[in-house]
């Protein structure tokens, strides 16, 4: 288990990880100007162009909070992952799956791996999915993109692929679909969709009912 998380508040001592905790990156709010650059490094201007566009083609009325989280977001998961990696690397080992979540996230029912493993048989990566309905967005039911970006398990090279939306960001901008009436509202979803395709990631979903918890 590998976690990368931020702080509301100032920690001068970070506390030491439970005995199943692998590692862990803790910081603090202190350095949120010296992400944001690193941010901008990695990406160049896309980032903002690529929302600028956005707000220019739907008039300003952004549906979601996407553009507050959406580089962020996808900087912890390829920190994590980075994580994951260089502990394989270092163990000489290579781990079957790796599953990117969010420790506020919890199944109802537990995670149901004997129902998601032998799909990963057939495919290289599973996203969670659920909210059908809420997923619309006025998107034709035959046409509905079901990826939701708060869960998924595959192998570690397609992981690799999944975690690398932000440093691929200036060549995959190229091939945003703004057409779509979902990419307002459901963004960072449909871009993660994107990354996966332009990755050439062999991906498919499962249903999971999950609620968020206190941490």
């Amino acid at each position: 288990v590998f976690y990368h998380v931020r702080t509301k508040d100032h920690v001068p001592e970070p506390p030491e990880p439970p005995e199943w905790m692998t590692g862990y990156l803790l910081e603090n709010p202190d350095v949120d100007g010296l992400i944001s650059e690193a941010i901008k490094q990695c990406t160049g201007n896309t980032l903002q162009t690529m929302f600028d566009e956005m707000t220019r083609r739907y008039e300003g009325r952004w549906l979601d909070g996407a553009r507050a989280s959406f580089a962020y977001m996808h900087r912890h998961i390829f920190v994590a992952y980075r994580m994951v990696y260089a502990h394989a690397h270092a163990a000489g080992c290579k781990y079957r799956y790796v599953i990117r979540t969010r420790p506020d996230l919890a199944f109802i029912l537990g995670f149901a791996a004997h129902k998601v493993l032998p799909k990963l048989a057939e495919v290289q990566l599973l996203t969670a999915s659920r909210l059908y309905i809420a997923r619309s967005k006025g998107v034709a039911t035959a046409d509905r993109c079901l990826i939701d970006d708060l869960f998924a398990i595959g192998t570690m090279e397609s992981m690799g692929s999944y975690s690398t939306l932000l440093p691929d960001l200036p060549d995959l901008a190229r091939f945003v679909t703004y057409s779509r009436p979902d990419m307002n509202g459901h963004t960072n979803e449909r871009m993660l969709a994107h990354q996966l395709h332009y990755r050439g990631v062999n991906f498919s979903e499962f249903h999971a009912n999950y609620k968020w918890r206190v941490v």
